[in-house]
């Protein structure tokens, strides 16, 4: 029916749906870049567990975002501390 595909991807190619897209557009530019280079390089291959944590990181605050990446506040759960451990490796990369 869906040719394989993930029913939460869109259904051309592998790419993250419109909705989670425009949440990653962000008010700070180095949020938009990040949150867009973790869309593209690796919510495709990423679990359900990690695809959650960061589809509930969008709808934070800029600044609540960039307290937990700066280490400013522990992230609430241990699937969002993984996935800020994620973002910080983009960073360096």
């Amino acid at each position: 029916m869906n040719g394989g595909k993930r029913p939460e991807m869109d259904p051309v190619g592998d790419r993250p749906p419109g909705w989670l897209r425009w949440r990653c557009r962000r008010g700070a530019k180095e949020l938009d870049l990040l949150l867009n280079a973790y869309l593209e390089k690796r919510y495709p291959y990423a679990g359900g567990e990690e695809r959650s944590a960061f589809e509930r990181l969008t709808v934070w605050s800029d600044p609540d975002i960039m307290g937990v990446l700066l280490g400013n506040g522990p992230p609430p759960d241990a699937a969002t501390s993984s996935l800020v451990e994620i973002l910080r490796s983009l960073c360096r990369n």
